[in-house]
């Protein structure tokens, strides 16, 4: 049993399922995605609709799921009528490069993410985390969700450690080292995920076309293209 994390697949369905081949994912492992699994691909839906399946893996909120709530509140703000299916075929208007129907286990399933995710080993959230003037994270419960949704400055910030390393995503990777491969605080080769204390997973796979995943268990680095 392995245990993977990555983040911002975008949509990129076909791209995700060749990830997972490449690990050969299975029933008994565990994946964590760190949010923004909707928009810019154009297989959002189809994405969503297989990670509902598959309970072992496990999503968090980002930005673009919380722009598609933000628009779902305001289908429903606006509709007088009384028919479900009109709400449907409205929010299906936010996916236009889609083939993949909208369902209401979709909606749902995006409205039910968590802005953060602790395991025992790390603690995995979209964008950042809030820290104070002397460097140190404020407890989890306490963030603002404008940063662990939006945040750019915490892939910069030093921080003091937390115990445990902070994974994250939201930047693309490729906006610092070119080559969209994660980037990890500090720049060491350890197969303990203990002497890390940031890394930064966004491959920026829309552009890139290449999408990672990191195994928790030895840090081993597994890229698709």
């Amino acid at each position: 049993m392995a245990t993977y994390v990555c983040s911002d697949i975008h949509g990129e369905y076909d791209l995700f399922i060749k990830l997972l081949n490449a690990i050969d994912f299975s029933d008994e492992d565990k994946m964590y995605i760190l949010g923004d699994i909707i928009d810019k691909g154009g297989k959002s839906l189809i994405l969503v609709d297989f990670l509902i399946k598959h309970k072992n893996i496990k999503c968090i909120m980002g930005n673009h799921e919380d722009s598609f709530l933000k628009y779902y509140d305001n289908v429903m703000h606006n509709y007088t009528g009384t028919n479900q299916n009109e709400i449907l075929k409205s929010l299906r208007l936010y996916f236009p490069f889609d083939n993949f129907s909208i369902s209401w286990d979709i909606v749902d399933y995006i409205e039910s993410l968590p802005y953060y995710i602790e395991t025992k080993d790390f603690i995995g959230v979209h964008a950042g985390l809030e820290i104070d003037e002397d460097n140190n994270i404020y407890p989890l419960n306490e963030q603002p969700i404008q940063y662990m949704l939006f945040d750019r400055n915490f892939k910069t910030a030093k921080i003091n450690n937390f115990g445990k390393p902070i994974l994250f995503g939201h930047t693309p990777c490729s906006y610092d080292n070119q080559t969209g491969y994660f980037i990890k605080e500090p720049n060491i080769n350890s197969k303990s995920i203990k002497d890390y204390i940031k890394i930064r997973l966004d491959n920026g796979c829309q552009f890139t076309k290449i999408l990672g995943t990191l195994r928790i268990d030895d840090m081993k680095e597994i890229y698709v293209k």
